[in-house]
């Protein structure tokens, strides 16, 4: 009970920034997206009237009521000759459409298309049951890199969530403020724990010794960075098994949906009605008949199809757009774990911070970098600024080379005893 009073701090990441915009759009925008174009379609199959099918006129209305609900079940199909099925493997440019045979009840005057029956193949249409379920999968798709992103945080030797809400009370108050100063000095000493060895897979409190000079220290952690990287990757792995279920699921061609839309518009000016979304199926149905069983193949409408097209051409498009933006994200995260991107980065900040020396700028960033942050606090810091602003990075960074100072200080003047 207490998870579904939590469900909103679930989806919405509990209002603490762990993670980057693009993140933040697979994990709870696109959920919610998935979700409401699920709605639409949940409607129209509980309240409105999904499949209709055309009956011979001495049926009665239960008999009716059971061709519809039996098709609507087991699904319909459409017939298209062996000649279309080969080519509708070819380039998306110029594809050629499968026909619906028209007008026919049974396979009897199929000579008028000359066409033989052993040319002719089923192409079922099993999807439009599932759809809204399919939809809503997808969404919850989307949030589980992030429960493993958030699951594996939680367990890397100090809270990270903790960690980036004090950065973020931080950025709330003005500077000059003694909260101010104390909430730093909280921060930093959290940042230390994190930095210090206890990060990653090692929980054994041995494992937390200090860096500085200590010639057993496990030097600065990368657990955090490089768990990071596999989140980004499971993103991208995510949209793009996506397009393989979703492809396999509506028949082959899906990939090219988009395309196919984009090259009609330009074409003829007016959107295209898919064949992978039928409007008219026919149906095979076995039904009681004066005693006995007969088998009757039904024409039958499937309005649903109407929403199903319209739905699954924006999730073509949504899915394109955020493949691409998955991908630049997770280069782009991969260039900034460089080392020569994280010494750049620190450099920067400490130039801003005003701490030491221009001239010694250079130097104490790539000792400070080298010996003290590592992969680990180098990413914290590119999160902070993230959500937070470079100027709440600047002055992180500055508090964090006024401790890292003292604390090379104090090991000086002990004669190299923590």
């Amino acid at each position: 009970m207490s998870y579904m009073f939590h469900f909103h701090d679930l989806i919405g990441g509990r209002h603490i920034p762990v993670d980057d915009g693009i993140d933040k759009l697979n994990r709870k925008y696109t959920s919610v997206v998935f979700f409401f174009l699920a709605l639409p379609i949940f409607t129209k199959q509980y309240i409105g009237e999904p499949i209709e099918c055309f009956t011979p006129t001495y049926f009665t209305d239960a008999q009716a009521r059971y061709v519809n609900s039996y098709c609507w079940t087991t699904s319909t199909y459409y017939m298209v000759t062996a000649d279309e099925e080969e080519e509708t493997v070819s380039p998306p440019v110029q594809p050629p459409y499968p026909r619906v045979i028209p007008e026919e009840l049974d396979y009897s005057g199929l000579d008028m298309f000359s066409v033989q029956k052993d040319k002719l193949r089923r192409v079922r249409v099993s999807y439009y049951q599932w759809s809204p379920l399919i939809l809503m999968l997808q969404g919850v798709c989307f949030h589980l890199p992030f429960i493993v992103w958030s699951a594996c945080a939680h367990n890397a030797g100090v809270k990270l969530r903790q960690l980036l809400k004090r950065a973020s009370d931080i950025s709330a108050i003005p500077p000059g403020c003694q909260q101010r100063e104390s909430l730093l000095a909280e921060f930093v000493e959290q940042f230390n724990t994190l930095v210090n060895g206890s990060a990653g897979w090692c929980t054994d409190p041995s494992c937390r010794l200090p860096l500085m000079g200590c010639r057993y220290s496990p030097g600065p952690s990368r657990f955090l960075c490089l768990l990071y990287l596999f989140v980004k990757f499971l993103y991208v792995l995510n949209v793009g098994l996506q397009f393989l279920l979703l492809n396999a699921f509506m028949e082959k061609g899906y990939f090219w949906h988009g395309f196919e839309i984009f090259n009609h518009l330009i074409e003829d000016g007016s959107w295209w009605i898919s064949p992978r979304f039928p409007l008219q199926t026919l149906c095979q149905v076995r039904a009681a008949m004066q005693g006995g069983l007969r088998t009757y193949v039904c024409r039958c409408v499937l309005p649903i199809n109407v929403f199903n097209e319209k739905i699954f051409s924006i999730v073509w498009f949504y899915l394109a757009i955020i493949l691409q933006l998955n991908a630049f994200s997770l280069i782009l995260w991969v260039w900034k774990s460089f080392p020569y991107s994280r010494l750049a980065f620190i450099r920067l900040c400490l130039c801003r911070s005003r701490v030491i020396r221009m001239s010694d700028v250079a130097r104490a960033s790539k000792k400070i970098s080298a010996s003290y942050l590592g992969w680990d606090g180098a990413f914290v810091l590119r999160l902070v600024e993230h959500n937070q602003g470079s100027a709440m990075a600047t002055v992180i960074v500055g508090k964090l080379w006024e401790f890292y100072a003292s604390q090379l200080k104090a090991y000086d003047e002990g004669g190299g005893d923590m």
